[in-house]
């Protein structure tokens, strides 16, 4: 086989499992290196297919703002806050702790 094509599947097989492996390497980093906090649900929706619109939480650290979805339906209120979970160096990877099934997270 020609090189380049081997170089060309190396780089498809490398890009396809970040794309599907990503969300469970992020996953297994925050459920086990994971640092709760409490986090403030915003006026500000995320649709998602057949399900009803859920709230975005925004959390302050390192000088930035971060977001993600809250998983709360919008009957909830805004300003309200919930637990997240968030990794301490990369805080761009962050999940609400209803997300896991199980979490050793306390949000006080």
């Amino acid at each position: 086989m020609d090189m380049k094509f081997r170089l060309g599947i190396a780089t498809l097989f490398i890009l396809v499992f970040w794309l599907f492996g990503k969300p469970f390497i992020e996953n297994a980093l925050l459920r086990n290196n994971g640092v709760c906090m409490k986090a403030v649900l915003i006026n500000k929706t995320i649709r998602v297919k057949y399900h009803a619109p859920e709230l975005v939480y925004r959390f302050f650290r390192s000088g930035k703002y971060y977001e993600g979805n809250s998983l709360v339906e919008v009957e909830n209120k805004n300003s309200d806050s919930i637990c997240i979970v968030y990794l301490k160096d990369h805080p761009s990877i962050n999940r609400p702790v209803k997300y896991f099934n199980q979490c050793n997270c306390s949000c006080n």
